[in-house]
């Protein structure tokens, strides 16, 4: 008996130490490819660096697994392979790696091998989070201020930016210096929010540095300078509608009626949307040219542009419509692309006419969307057009004012015309590149009054955008089309 237990407890003792020699093997394994890969004490080799990373990673390492995610995504030691740093980032945080969850969170934030995804990237980061990671702290805390895959929370994304800013992490300084300044999710208090922004500043960070040197923070009333612009953006709004709190509206927009010359205002507000933090005036120049809006988009009365969009059932699409502008946090002007606005069209009994809603932008450099914003304007003068204004269907067809449907759109080997003549008339179809040159034609005869459906066979016609030309008589039709 004694015997057995001596040989159990011998054992137990050799197991004890081939597992701490297999650690201590692992351990300087790691030691070494850290070396490696920052140069630290060994040629820099990121090379040989992956290669003891993947072999701590197979022995079960969850830092090592990490690791081997991050040189797949950085393109170190190997070629950039997105779906192995997916891959090992979601192995280590499997095995409770919590920086694994926030690099995971990062790769969905900015898209990298895959389409950006602000519910996922908020995922990981409360993984991260939950795990007591201060960039996990941050990064939820950050989605969280903005509203970006989750509900908006200024008060959620403070007590987190609290944390992290005990903890040393200086953006959690930096936000937490801003949410004091400005009251978001607490009471305004400049003597620490001060506190903290300089805190951020001494470690670096530079945005900490061109907020102490604002002298108003974002949501200030600059002397009632802000109110009384508030007061004048509240007559460019319909009646019943107020500009003090943003809100979404569903979009309208009768087709040929937004045609005109509109002036007014472009109102920001903050991420909360429950504070309007600037106001811009606007002025807007809407015409019908070649099936499409134009004008001139003219903000702040110096910064113009040129408008091009479409009208779609559920907004105004812009069509490669951007400028520069800077703002509180961007002293140097950001590119803004605009993406789409849902607007309504409202006339009173007296004839004014209201042109308000939602606008989209978004920051390229960011790879975020704007603050929410909101354009209220009035019409001054009104134009009139013959011309049609081509209204994208839910199913991607495309119906013009006097009947005219193409579908599908965008289209592969054949799109489907319907149409209705009120005469008697000769019909041609047509596609037509974009600089006037015609690369199909076909003659449907002469038609009687009726509706009718006409397949247009394309497999001759290279990808591209079009415009399908329907010719009734000497009358024409036309709208716009993608060939896949």
């Amino acid at each position: 008996m004694k015997r057995v237990i001596l040989f159990f407890i011998s054992n137990c003792i050799l197991g004890f130490a081939f597992s701490q020699t297999a650690d201590s093997i692992i351990n300087a394994k790691m030691q070494l490819a850290d070396n490696y890969f920052k140069g630290y004490g060994q040629p820099f080799n990121p090379t040989k660096a992956l290669d003891l990373y993947k072999e701590c990673a197979n022995n079960g390492n969850a830092k090592a697994m990490n690791a081997v995610g991050m040189q797949y995504r950085l393109g170190k030691g190997t070629t950039i392979n997105y779906a192995e740093a997916i891959k090992w980032f979601t192995q280590s945080g499997q095995k409770g790696y919590a920086a694994a969850w926030y690099n995971l969170g990062m790769m969905y934030k900015y898209g990298y091998g895959v389409g950006i995804d602000y519910a996922k990237a908020y995922e990981y980061f409360v993984n991260a989070s939950t795990l007591n990671n201060t960039s996990g702290w941050y990064a939820q805390g950050y989605m969280l201020y903005k509203g970006l895959g989750c509900n908006q929370d200024y008060e959620k994304a403070y007590n987190l930016f609290s944390k992290g800013a005990k903890k040393g992490k200086a953006s959690c300084m930096y936000f937490l210096g801003l949410c004091l300044r400005n009251g978001y999710g607490t009471t305004i208090n400049t003597d620490s929010a001060s506190y903290w922004l300089k805190k951020a500043s001494n470690l670096g960070y530079s945005m900490a540095d061109d907020e102490l040197a604002a002298s108003d923070p974002e949501n200030a009333d600059i002397a009632g300078t802000l109110t009384e612009k508030i007061k004048a953006a509240q007559k460019a709004m319909p009646l019943g509608n107020t500009v003090n709190q943003y809100h979404k509206v569903e979009h309208q927009i009768p087709a040929g009626s937004i045609i005109g010359t509109y002036n007014g205002f472009l109102l920001k507000y903050d991420w909360s949307g429950k504070k309007v933090v600037e106001v811009s005036s606007l002025k807007v120049e809407i015409k019908v040219e070649n099936d499409s809006l134009k004008g001139t988009w003219t903000e702040a009365d110096s910064l113009t542009i040129p408008i091009k969009a479409h009208l779609t059932p559920k907004a105004m699409v812009f069509e490669k419509m951007q400028y520069s502008k800077s703002s509180h946090y961007d002293k140097s002007p950001d590119l803004l692309v605009f993406n789409n606005a849902n607007l309504q069209l409202t006339k009173t009994t007296d004839g004014t006419v209201y042109l308000s809603g939602n606008l989209q932008q978004y920051s390229p450099r960011r790879k975020e969307p704007s603050k929410p914003l909101y354009v209220a304007l009035t019409r001054t003068v009104a134009s009139v057009s013959n011309q049609n204004i081509d209204i994208l269907n839910e199913d991607g067809s495309t119906l013009s004012s006097k009947g005219l449907i193409a579908y599908p759109n965008p289209f592969g080997s054949t799109i489907t015309l319907n149409f209705e003549l009120t005469e008697k008339c000769k019909v041609t179809t047509q596609l037509v590149t974009l600089d006037g040159k015609v690369v199909y034609t076909n003659s449907a005869g002469i038609l009687t009054a009726g509706y009718y459906t006409l397949p247009i066979q394309t497999q001759e016609v290279a990808s591209g955008y079009y415009t399908l030309v329907l010719h009734c008589g000497n009358k024409i039709r036309s709208t716009k089309v993608v060939k896949l």
